[in-house]
């Protein structure tokens, strides 16, 4: 199966009222951010032994995004609030990882 006719089905399942068009670019923006976390953790080792916990917590940030991003073409609104708590706890992390204090 192609990524178009898996994405095409996973428009389908998703059975989202709106047009089509503005959902594809969602997912492809979604998409971009998934392909910058997988350039955040791949990064070469000098930077990630200087840097290391703040990429590891800027990646889980960008994760949680994709999966906002995600989960905003479902209807099922326990998903997009996890995601969302998997974001704000990803921020604090990277807070964290930056010597900033965060609720």
């Amino acid at each position: 199966m192609t990524d178009d006719a898996h994405r095409s089905e996973e428009i389908e399942h998703h059975a989202t009222p709106e047009d089509e068009e503005p959902l594809r670019r969602r997912i492809y923006l979604t998409n971009l951010v998934a392909g910058s976390n997988w350039l955040v953790l791949n990064t070469n080792r000098e930077t990630m032994a200087a840097n290391g916990p703040a990429l590891r917590a800027l990646s889980g940030v960008i994760e949680a995004l994709h999966e906002i991003g995600w989960h905003l073409n479902e209807p099922d609104p326990g998903r997009l609030a996890s995601a969302q708590r998997q974001l704000e706890a990803a921020q604090r992390e990277l807070a964290e990882a930056l010597g900033e204090a965060r609720p």
